[in-house]
C-alpha cells in the first residue's frame, strides 16, 4: 500500500469525486485532506483491482481493502547484484582509458564482486515479480557498464572544464530530452507549484551545490589543517 494510507471513508471519497467530478488529482487531494502523490497512487490500484464508482454493495471495507493490497507491487526478496559492481568497474575503466594505478585489493574485490554475482544470477528462482532474473542481472550488469562510461566521461572531463559546466550541460541536455515526453497526450501538465517542493529545488541547487561545495572543498579542509597545527602546537609546549 502507499506510505500514507487512506481510510475506507476517504478512499470512497477519493473514488467518488475521480468519477463524479472534473477535480484533478491535486484538488481532490485537498478536498480529502492529503497529498496528490497518495490520491494518485489509490486511483491507479483502485483500476487495477477493477473498483470504480459507484462500489458494489456486495463488497465490505474488508473486502475492498483485500482486493486493493492484492494489486499493490511486492518488492522484490532479492536486493540488487549488480549496483556494487560500479565502484570496481570504474576502478579497472580509470586503469584502462585514464591510466590510473589500481591495486591488487581492488583487482581482488573485483573478481569476488564479480564470483558472488554471477552465484547469485545462476541460484535465482523465477517468481511472479521476476520471471528471468538471469536475464534481469545482465541487463542490470549492462546499466552497470553504461554507468561506468559516465562516470569515467565526466571524470576526464572534469580535468577540462568546472563542476558547475558540466552539471548545467546535463540538466539542460536531460531537461531538453524529456521535455519530448510532454508532448504525449498520457502526460497531465500539472497547472500548479507546489511550495514546499519548489523551495527544496532551489535550496538543493544554490545552498547545497554552490555553498554546501565550497565549504566541503575549501573550508573543511583548512579547519581540519588547523586544528592539526594547533595540537602539534600544544604537544610541543607540553
Amino acid at each position: 500500500m502507499p506510505k500514507e494510507r487512506l481510510s475506507m471513508r476517504k478512499f470512497k471519497e477519493v473514488l467518488r469525486l475521480n468519477f463524479e467530478t472534473d477535480l484533478s488529482n491535486r484538488q481532490i487531494a485537498k478536498s480529502c485532506s492529503t497529498s496528490h502523490v497518495t490520491v494518485a497512487k489509490y486511483l491507479a490500484l483502485a483500476e487495477q483491482a477493477a473498483l470504480s464508482w459507484p462500489l458494489p454493495e456486495n463488497l465490505d471495507d474488508a473486502q475492498i481493502e483485500n482486493r486493493l493490497i492484492e494489486h499493490v507491487p511486492r518488492k522484490p526478496s532479492q536486493k540488487p547484484a549488480m549496483p556494487p559492481l560500479l565502484p570496481l568497474l570504474v576502478a579497472l575503466g580509470a586503469r584502462i582509458f585514464l591510466k590510473e594505478i589500481v591495486y591488487h585489493q581492488t583487482l581482488i574485490g573485483f573478481m569476488i564482486a564479480i564470483s558472488g554475482a554471477c552465484w547469485l544470477s545462476f541460484a535465482g528462482q523465477s517468481s511472479a515479480d521476476a520471471p528471468h532474473p538471469l536475464l534481469g542481472n545482465f541487463l542490470e550488469f549492462l546499466a552497470m557498464v553504461a554507468a561506468t562510461g559516465y562516470t569515467l566521461s565526466l571524470k576526464h572531463l572534469s580535468t577540462h572544464y568546472s563542476p558547475l559546466f558540466l552539471t548545467a550541460v546535463q540538466s539542460w541536455v536531460g531537461a531538453i530530452f524529456f521535455s519530448f515526453f510532454l508532448l504525449s497526450p498520457e502526460i497531465n501538465i500539472p497547472t500548479e507549484i507546489d511550495t514546499i517542493p519548489a523551495i527544496a529545488v532551489i535550496y538543493l541547487g544554490s545552498f547545497v551545490t554552490r555553498v554546501g561545495k565550497k565549504y566541503l572543498v575549501y573550508v573543511l579542509p583548512v579547519f581540519l589543517l588547523q586544528c592539526v597545527s594547533k595540537t602539534k602546537e600544544n604537544d610541543q609546549e607540553q
